[in-house]
């Protein structure tokens, strides 16, 4: 298993490795007729956004108030865009048509995709159709979402994602998308972790919940380092339940959008939101937004538990300000 995981690794970070090991599948024919990630970095307009961070962190809540936007739309959790941009570089040689097939094929067979409830025909026959000097991995991506966006929320203008998966791959994912912007939500790691184990995630385990948190945390941070705050918002779980209008108003302007008063409103947006009520551990985001959450895991966690919490994060919590 840890073999797995570094070769994983080793494939996420180094491009050129995944070529290689096209070639060794494929031979020669590999390096040819290749169709790129992107054809430039303006390529999509506006820029999709995506909202990254570790698991419990508040993603899912800041994705209820952000659908309440008029041109705002975020779909289920996607899971499969990792794997899809890892493979594209060892596989994009193939004929358009198979390339689509593929790629839509990942959602498609992903087993939550039945959250997003919708065909994605109508976005297979449009890319099909499109013209050879637009055609790329980011264009096959922008067509789904876009898709999802104008069945789900007529109206969209801009679309994002929030996965708190990408977070370990979004590297990748901004090479696709190279002038997107991330809206990182961090928590008290304690508090991450607790309630990530109180949800069954990680198998249950603190340990598994504590390494998540790190590189999750560390990979945003890190991403933001490298591009800037033009392009990367933290925003803390503490100030979105203690001033969500607050909070909010902050990521409208980040994203160049208007308030909107009704966003405010998101326990109307959580029924439409495909995932939040299949999901037992989104139930408290069609609640109102309280505090109460904040410090909860000196409740739920058992000493032994708190103890492991304490060895594995307390570096990282201390430069970040949680004491």
């Amino acid at each position: 298993m840890g073999v797995e995981r570094t070769l994983k690794e080793l494939l996420t970070r180094y491009r050129w490795l995944n070529v290689a090991y096209g070639v060794l599948q494929h031979g020669p024919r590999a390096l040819s007729r290749r169709c790129p990630a992107n054809r430039s970095p303006d390529e999509i307009q506006p820029p999709p956004f995506f909202i990254i961070g570790a698991a419990r962190s508040g993603n899912t809540l800041l994705r209820a108030l952000l659908v309440g936007h008029s041109e705002i739309s975020i779909p289920p959790e996607s899971y499969v865009l990792g794997g899809i941009i890892r493979q594209w570089d060892r596989h994009n040689f193939q004929d358009w048509d198979v390339l689509v097939d593929s790629v839509i094929g990942e959602f498609e067979s992903h087993p939550e995709f039945s959250t997003w409830e919708i065909d994605l025909a109508p976005a297979r026959q449009a890319l099909n159709a499109l013209d050879p000097s637009d055609r790329s991995l980011a264009r096959i991506l922008d067509a789904i979402y876009r898709h999802y966006s104008a069945v789900k929320f007529p109206g969209f203008r801009i679309w994002g994602d929030k996965t708190p998966l990408n977070t370990e791959r979004i590297f990748l994912i901004d090479r696709v998308f190279p002038a997107a912007r991330y809206v990182h939500m961090l928590r008290d790691g304690r508090d991450a972790v607790s309630s990530a184990v109180k949800a069954g995630m990680f198998g249950g385990s603190v340990e598994g919940a504590c390494r998540s948190w790190l590189l999750r945390t560390r990979n945003a941070r890190q991403l933001g380092r490298r591009i800037g705050a033009g392009r990367y918002l933290e925003l803390r779980y503490e100030d979105l339940v203690a001033e969500p209008r607050d909070a909010v108003v902050r990521v409208c302007v980040f994203l160049g959008v208007d308030f909107e008063e009704q966003m405010m409103a998101h326990d109307r947006a959580f029924g439409n939101m495909g995932d939040t009520q299949t999901l037992d551990h989104h139930a408290r985001v069609g609640q109102a937004v309280t505090t109460e959450s904040v410090g909860k895991w000196r409740d739920r966690l058992t000493a032994d538990q708190a103890r492991t919490v304490e060895r594995f994060l307390h570096k990282d919590l201390s430069r970040l300000g949680y004491d």
